[in-house]
């Protein structure tokens, strides 16, 4: 009798040191092998102007300067991916005091200006890109319309060579362009060119999802 509980002491005892020596390697190997948080995806910045142009067919043709200039000139766009606008950019011919340059973002469904970036003329140089970082950047949810504009009495005309009127959508990387329209200030009469673009405006891109 007294064998028998001595083995069976003997069993228990090989059977706790089991368990005790394979939890403490298990606890070891998660202490080397802590959770590791994933390294979020940092999209690059990108604008779509030149693949627009490009894709387009529009060229440029002259500089344009006046005075009486009273236009403002609008792309309608929308992302094709969540992401926000981290910079707006604008290249015009000739400087004047009387030539500030107003850049907008516009909500298209509600006709309200969501952004509105003023560059007085001592700010920037004629045929040079000035680029202005917005603060804080402005959130685009994937799929819904905005309209930016420029209002300067200075510009850039691009056309179509050929006539033709520009087959839209076009997608510029995760951009979509939907058209070019224009606005007088003075009359809110809204007009769409489809053969022509009066810039340069743009905007910087990021996506974030």
């Amino acid at each position: 009798m007294k064998t028998n509980i001595k083995t069976i002491a003997k069993v228990i005892l090989v059977a706790i040191t089991i368990f005790l020596t394979t939890t403490i390697s298990s606890c070891s190997k998660d202490d080397n092998n802590p959770t590791t948080t994933p390294t979020p995806v940092v999209y690059e910045e990108e604008n779509f102007l030149n693949e627009y142009l490009l894709t387009s067919g529009l060229q440029f043709r002259r500089n344009i300067s006046a005075d009486n200039y009273r236009l403002i000139e609008y792309l309608e766009f929308s992302a094709s991916q969540k992401g926000k606008i981290t910079s707006v950019s604008f290249k015009v011919p000739a400087t004047s005091t009387l030539n500030p340059v107003i850049i907008t973002i516009v909500d298209l469904e509600t006709g309200l200006t969501i952004k509105e970036i003023s560059t007085s003329s001592s700010d920037y140089t004629a045929g040079t890109t000035k680029t202005v970082a917005v603060s804080p950047p402005i959130e685009l949810p994937q799929y819904k319309r905005y309209k930016l504009g420029m209002i300067s009495k200075s510009s850039y005309e691009y056309r179509r060579l050929d006539g033709e009127n520009i087959v839209y959508p076009i997608q510029a990387g995760n951009i979509k362009i939907w058209g070019f329209s224009e606005t007088d200030i003075n009359t809110s009469l809204n007009s769409n060119n489809r053969s022509h673009y009066y810039g340069d405006f743009s905007f910087t891109f990021q996506r974030t999802e």
